[in-house]
């Protein structure tokens, strides 16, 4: 019984950094997006939103990333998110 507990704490690890990963990945994208709408002069990418993406890539917390997409939101939505 032991042995089952340890192989499903193990798979609950892997889907934890993968899940974790995957977080990790779409806030990527979504920056990259930022940064094509940048280039076509669409928007304006701020300083702080820079700062914001760097903690959500760098930190395990979750909500480093969940603050990164609201700010994303409110920058999208035309509000000034700082």
């Amino acid at each position: 019984m032991s042995e089952v507990k340890n192989i499903l704490d193990e798979i609950l690890d892997i889907i934890e950094v993968h899940t974790e990963l995957i977080d990790k990945l779409q806030c990527q994208a979504i920056m990259h997006s930022l940064q094509i709408q940048e280039l076509k002069g669409k928007l304006k990418i701020p300083n702080g939103l820079w700062i914001l993406y760097a903690d959500a890539m760098l930190e395990k917390d979750k909500q480093f990333r969940i603050k990164f997409r609201q700010k994303v939101r409110e920058l999208l939505k035309g509000g000034d998110p700082f």
